[in-house]
């Protein structure tokens, strides 16, 4: 018998994808790096790690650790600009309401940043 339930933050109970495309455009637009919109569309239509995009678009010119600075960097831009924009996908809260009527565990999962969970779940 299913007892919880466990659901994928990004793309699964919110639609937060666009506004990462747009944060990556503003974010190398910001840093004026060319050439980086056929890697972006690439990465948004097959997905994948935001390091190893980094990498796509900087080679080894960075460390790991620099990298991981750089996307911060990027991940501020995202939450400035959907800060209150997110919402649930239709019908997920009614969906939820009735997992909770069921008396389901429900976890929420995500490889999101704990900054960009915590703003996208208030």
């Amino acid at each position: 018998m299913i007892k919880g339930i466990i659901f994928d933050m990004d793309g699964t109970i919110v639609d937060s994808i666009p506004y990462h495309y747009e944060a990556w455009k503003i974010f190398f637009n910001e840093k004026k790096i060319a050439n980086f919109s056929k890697k972006l569309d690439s990465f948004k239509d097959k997905g994948g790690s935001t390091l190893d995009f980094m990498r796509s678009i900087y080679g080894n010119l960075y460390s790991k650790k620099e990298l991981k600075k750089i996307i911060e960097e990027k991940e501020i831009v995202f939450r400035r600009i959907s800060k209150g924009k997110i919402k649930p996908i239709s019908g997920f809260i009614e969906f939820l309401n009735l997992l909770n009527l069921k008396i389901f565990i429900v976890g929420l999962a995500s490889n999101a940043i704990r900054k960009n969970v915590s703003m996208i779940i208030k």
